[in-house]
């Protein structure tokens, strides 16, 4: 994660290869948010690296648990594959 940053509810979350550099990682992104929308959460793309957040005005505590509950797993499951894909590059050099 590059940078998280919004007002109220509406946040963004910029999705980097690596902090320091800060190099787009926009296919993570896109694979976030297909995973994501996979599991019943819908999210935006923002920009070229950055997903958007942005709740209905009235959502319970509960929604709102479940949405991060879901966007925890679609980032621990891109995160395994990206691993996993550099493993995988480093071997195949």
């Amino acid at each position: 994660m590059g940078d998280v940053r919004g007002r109220g509810l509406m946040i963004g979350i910029e999705l980097v290869k690596d902090k320091t550099t800060r190099e787009p990682a926009t296919a993570l992104r896109n694979r976030v948010e297909t995973i994501a929308f996979e599991k019943g959460l819908m999210m935006l793309g923002c920009g070229e690296t950055s997903l958007r957040l942005c709740p209905p005005l009235i959502v319970s505590k509960e929604e709102a648990s479940v949405a991060l509950d879901i966007l925890e797993e679609a980032l621990s499951e891109v995160e395994k594959e990206h691993a996993h894909a550099g493993t995988l590059e480093t071997v195949n050099a």
